[in-house]
Formats: structure tokens, C-alpha cells, sequence
């Protein structure tokens, strides 16, 4: 029974390290992003920042980008659109009306 409970306090530890360290990647990635956003909103003027992320990374870079908004505003969607391509992720933020409808070719008849 005691041989039991050491397993099974030894499986929390490695558990509760290895969330700590996740955890801690990911505040550093969310630094990591708003460093680059910071960088990039002050070389180009933007006023507008969307932010799309999972609750948990949303969470980590709220914090990380409290500075940028005395001059950025922050729009912030929860999703995680992480399996999606390039065209499938800008469908459904227009479909959302967070950014404009892809304009489309049009073809002249000859």
C-alpha cells in the first residue's frame, strides 16, 4: 500500500513539474509575441490589434500586452483556430466581421 502511495506522489510531482514548466514556455511565448507586435504596431502606426487564441494562451498574452493598449486597440476573440489554413482562418474572422471580405476576382467576359 505505502509502494502504491509513493507512485502515486511521485506521478503528481512529475505531473505538477511538468505543468510548471508548460506553464512557464508559455508566458515566455507570450512575451515572445508581444515583443514582436510591439515592434511591429510602432514600425507601421497600427491603432488595431485582433488577438485569436486558446483561453489559456489568450490569458498569457492579455498580461503581456497590457502596455501595447495606451496606444493599440486590443480586439480579443477566444477560439482556437489552430487546425485551420491561411484562407479557412481569414473566412471565418470575416464571417465574424472582425476583418473585411476577401474581394473577389472578377472576370471580364470577352
Amino acid at each position: 500500500m505505502r509502494e502504491e502511495c509513493d507512485l502515486v506522489d511521485a506521478t503528481r510531482t512529475f505531473d505538477d513539474h511538468h505543468q510548471a514548466h508548460t506553464d512557464q514556455l508559455d508566458i515566455n511565448f507570450a512575451k515572445q509575441i508581444a515583443g514582436e507586435v510591439e515592434l511591429v504596431t510602432r514600425e507601421r502606426v497600427y491603432t488595431e490589434l485582433l488577438v485569436v487564441a486558446n483561453a489559456r494562451m489568450l490569458g498569457q498574452l492579455r498580461h503581456s500586452l497590457e502596455p501595447l493598449r495606451r496606444t493599440v486597440t486590443v480586439t480579443e476573440l477566444e477560439r482556437d483556430f489552430t487546425k485551420l489554413s491561411t484562407t479557412e482562418l481569414r473566412q471565418h474572422l470575416a464571417d465574424l466581421a472582425l476583418l473585411p471580405p476577401r474581394p473577389r476576382l472578377v472576370f471580364a467576359n470577352r
